[in-house]
């Protein structure tokens, strides 16, 4: 389900993900996508994504008590913050290995 909560008011958002873990308990798997982040609290198991990588997969409490945050939200932002430095780092290495490479050819 594509974001299946998003423009509904509280009252149909809950009903919606009562009926949810409805159906997963009865064995039914429910993959489903949100930008409500603290929604997926309630999953058996949450994938974080960014920029089309995977930060994550692990079920809330495991990410929450991993990442020492007590919210989903701040386990994203911390992931995030945690992907840009490795991509800061990656592109840093091979601005390096192209400047080591570039002075080896001069001599």
């Amino acid at each position: 389900l594509d974001e299946p909560t998003v423009g509904v008011d509280p009252v149909l958002s809950q009903k919606i993900w009562k009926y949810l873990v409805r159906v997963a308990g009865s064995g039914i798997t429910v993959i489903l996508t949100t930008h409500y982040v603290e929604e997926a609290r309630m999953a058996h198991l949450v994938a974080m994504m960014r920029d089309g990588e995977l930060l994550v997969q692990e079920s809330p409490s495991q990410l929450m008590t991993k990442q020492r945050v007590n919210t989903l939200e701040n386990a994203f932002l911390q992931l995030s913050r945690q992907q840009q430095l490795g991509m800061s780092e990656r592109k840093q290495g091979s601005f390096l290995r192209r400047r080591r490479k570039s002075k080896q050819m001069e001599k």
